[in-house]
């Protein structure tokens, strides 16, 4: 009778977990629903107007589209994820900048001597930011295998 009355209340907590889940889920499935005809209202609105507006370029909102504007969008959960998107912009930077001072070299505009002291330094910084972004990737529990591009 104790192991019957022991499956009774774990089937009892299994219900209402089950109950619990169904709720939140159709919740999540509502504004999941919402979002795309949202999205699917704006599309069609913009694909009547004809003419693309500037706001994505300023950052502005746009009164057409009803986007929002990119700021808003693009903002880290977190200040150590506001550190690792900086970083990982900087490192990119640093990247083209390299990729720049090849190129004057190669075009002769530059020096070697000069282009060895700047390359050299910039390599450096960026072979810190890489280690720091990858200490920060750790630490947010990301994964090591994948490049940060």
């Amino acid at each position: 009778m104790a192991t019957l009355q022991g499956e009774v209340t774990a089937l009892t907590a299994l219900h209402s977990t089950l109950q619990s889940n169904t709720a939140i889920l159709q919740q999540t499935i509502h504004r999941a629903d919402a979002t795309i005809a949202d999205a699917q209202a704006r599309s069609a609105s913009a694909g009547t107007s004809g003419t693309p507006s500037s706001s994505t370029a300023t950052g502005t909102p746009d009164s057409h589209s009803g986007l929002p504007p990119i700021d808003e969008v693009l903002v880290a959960p977190t200040v150590v994820g506001k550190q690792l998107y900086d970083l990982v912009a900087d490192e990119q930077g640093l990247q083209h900048a390299l990729y720049a001072l090849q190129s004057a070299l190669v075009r002769g505009v530059i020096g070697v001597d000069s282009w060895s002291r700047h390359t050299r330094g910039l390599a450096r910084e960026a072979f810190l930011k890489r280690a720091l972004i990858r200490k920060i990737g750790r630490g947010m529990g990301l994964e090591e295998g994948v490049p940060v591009v």
